[in-house]
């Protein structure tokens, strides 16, 4: 049977959290001036996890959280100069410009040769399909598959689409909370390629499996696949 790659793209083809916390440092540096981005990094995250559970992934919710942030840490309700503030901070996440990790196209290009790829990723549909189209990687990919969230049922839902045989079936990316284990947990083998700057929310600690190997780029993808 063929083997198939399913391929995370925020923080592994392209560069994600890196852009979101060039953003937050602007919000802290105008909300809170001479305040740390490192001192509020995890209330920021904390914020935006809260508000993700309410309103899903995307720049309209990280917005959202950014005028919800001016009560929690200015201590005032927001006005309607501050929406203009933070819409103009948050205008990289139109992502109209997207940077590939090093190595990503000619790695695809190998690895398309040899392998079924699947893209799979999580987040507002309309965005991700920005990023899909702005990278100039969608002819690598078989299929694209973007998810409001990434668990066992989802990747136990792609399997049975795509009729993937779980032993030569492995999906790649960078988080562990939502690449890593519930791929694992679903019955595919999973590759860690890790990112220097991994969101909060999506560090866990790597279980030990048989089936998990982790690499230091995606580039040497090509050695094993």
């Amino acid at each position: 049977m063929t083997r198939t790659l399913l391929v995370d793209a925020d923080d592994t083809l392209w560069e994600n959290i890196t852009v979101f916390n060039a953003v937050n440092a602007a919000y802290v540096d105008w909300l809170l001036p001479g305040s740390s981005v490192r001192e509020l990094q995890s209330e920021l995250d904390a914020l935006q996890v809260e508000f993700i559970a309410k309103h899903g992934y995307g720049r309209e919710t990280f917005a959202k959280s950014l005028l919800g942030g001016v009560e929690r840490f200015a201590g005032r309700m927001p006005s309607n100069a501050d929406s203009a503030v933070i819409d103009e901070l948050v205008r990289p996440l139109l992502w109209d410009e997207l940077d590939l990790i090093d190595g990503v196209p000619e790695t695809l290009e190998e690895l398309s040769a040899r392998n079924r790829l699947i893209m799979v990723t999580k987040g507002d549909h309309d965005e991700q399909s920005h990023k899909v189209a702005r990278s100039g990687l969608r002819h690598h990919f078989d299929a694209i598959e973007i998810l409001p969230t990434k668990s066992v049922s989802e990747y136990e839902r792609i399997g049975e689409l795509y009729s993937l045989d779980p032993e030569s079936s492995w999906m790649i990316g960078n988080s562990p909370r939502s690449d890593i284990h519930p791929a694992l947990a679903a019955g595919f083998g999973a590759i860690h390629i890790p990112h220097a700057d991994t969101w909060s929310h999506e560090r866990e600690d790597l279980t030990s499996h048989p089936r998990l190997m982790s690499l230091g780029t995606f580039s040497e993808l090509v050695r094993h696949f």
